[in-house]
């Protein structure tokens, strides 16, 4: 499995990384996680990834993961793509993704390819999605793309607890996810945004790798983790911008104490999970 980072910062605006969005890959099978602002020309960068892509997950609905949606499925429908397309989102939140793309005149009858957006649960790569809650746009995408090569597990954690009263007084949920992607070899956790390592440390036993939220959590805790699990591998992404100016020194102290195992993201970065999971 490969991961390209295609956004590694934080919320806060920098001018040297875009918002956050992962893409993993395996099999052919292209699934983005999050489309944090700029991702349409980070992925232009790569060749023929846009036609790849399959499904796109979403975590939750703050603006650095979600702002680069709209124009990541204008230049799809510009380019003439056909093949359908997943957007996976919370539950609870596919009436407002619609609606949010018919308010920029992105209506779905004018389309050039079929967009499905559903429920985590409903995704075609869904762990354990039953056949039977599917339409007919997400079984013509197993019909041309055959079974997935991995599969996802939307895991929910408290990054939005504290907006939960104002959110519901609004009329929505305030739900945010971690994921978990399972392939034959392991599992990759993904952390997107929490509260701290409380919401991952127990996903992250066992795992091969874990890619976890760097502005929320204490790097201290991140190298504790990394002495109680030695065979784990960590990325640091959602990176802050008063991280920066400390990335040498960490990097040089994952290099001396934990044998590289802890590396911290950049824009365009690739990384090829080892055993070919």
């Amino acid at each position: 499995m490969k991961l390209l980072f295609a956004g590694t910062a934080s919320g806060h605006p920098v001018t040297h990384r875009r918002c956050t969005a992962i893409v993993a890959e395996q099999g052919g099978n292209a699934v983005l996680l999050d489309a944090g602002e700029g991702v349409t020309s980070a992925l232009l960068d790569h060749d023929q990834i846009l036609e790849r892509l399959a499904s796109i997950w979403i975590s939750h609905t703050h603006a650095d993961h979600i702002s680069g949606l709209p124009m990541l499925l204008q230049g799809m429908h510009l380019a003439g793509r056909t093949k359908p397309l997943e957007l996976c989102v919370p539950p609870g939140r596919e009436r407002w993704f619609r609606h949010w793309l018919d308010g920029m005149y992105m209506f779905e009858e004018k389309w050039s390819f079929p967009l499905m957006i559903c429920a985590h649960a409903k995704s075609t790569y869904a762990l354990a999605a039953e056949s039977g809650s599917r339409d007919s746009v997400s079984a013509a995408m197993s019909s041309n793309a055959g079974s997935p090569a991995f599969t996802i597990e939307a895991q929910p954690n408290p990054h939005l607890r504290k907006v939960e009263d104002l959110a519901e007084s609004h009329h929505m949920r305030a739900d945010a996810f971690s994921f978990i992607l399972h392939a034959p070899g392991g599992r990759v956790v993904i952390s997107s945004d929490i509260t701290g390592m409380e919401d991952i440390a127990a996903a992250s036993e066992n795992a091969m790798l874990l890619v976890i939220d760097c502005a929320h959590v204490d790097v201290e805790e991140i190298h504790e983790l990394a002495e109680r699990q030695p065979r784990l591998r960590i990325i640091c992404t959602h990176i802050p911008p008063e991280l920066e100016p400390r990335l040498p020194g960490l990097q040089e102290r994952s290099a001396a104490d934990f044998g590289g195992r802890i590396q911290y993201a950049y824009d365009g970065m690739e990384y090829t999970i080892e055993n070919d999971i």
